[in-house]
């Protein structure tokens, strides 16, 4: 569905690396390697404070991931997904063919309100320990949202595939 098209993905684990020095390293990143989209991933452990978890910044795509939290890979995938679906929006934009842009644009929306969401409730769990059950239950239905909304984009862009 994007052939040709590239995105690039940026891994660190550095407590220097703010949102805006993040930005300008993943612009440079996408420039080196002529990728027009570009997944930026924080370490869990070195992330800076308030943080979302998956947020976009125009084409870029940036996101906190614990490597030793497996609950931590649906916010990885989301964030593939969300890469891989924007490169597939400029190639069809580019091509000028029709598609179903309404529900990849829902998608995304949705992923990144449940990000959101995902990081208020990650805040809430490690400050109220009583109420630690009810909120990792919320955040189970929200990981099986998010993961709803990833088949939502893929089934999109599967369907942009055969179009």
């Amino acid at each position: 569905a994007a052939s040709g098209e590239r995105f690039v993905v940026e891994a660190k684990e550095d407590a220097s690396y703010t949102l805006a020095k993040a930005r300008t390293e993943i612009e440079t990143a996408r420039k080196n390697r002529s990728a027009r989209i570009g997944l930026f991933l924080f370490s869990a452990k070195t992330a800076p404070e308030g943080m979302d978890m998956l947020v976009r910044h125009g084409e870029d795509v940036f996101l906190v991931w614990d490597a030793d939290k497996i609950e931590s890979d649906v916010i990885l995938r989301a964030g593939l997904a969300l890469a891989k679906a924007l490169c597939v929006r400029q190639q069809k934009e580019r091509d000028a063919e029709e598609g179903n842009w309404d529900d990849m644009d829902q998608a995304i929306l949705a992923l990144e309100k449940e990000a959101k969401r995902i990081s208020q409730i990650k805040s809430w769990t490690e400050t109220i320990q009583g109420h630690s059950g009810k909120i990792l239950d919320e955040l189970r239905k929200m990981t099986n949202g998010l993961d709803q909304q990833i088949g939502v984009l893929r089934d999109s862009v599967a369907a942009l595939r055969l179009g």
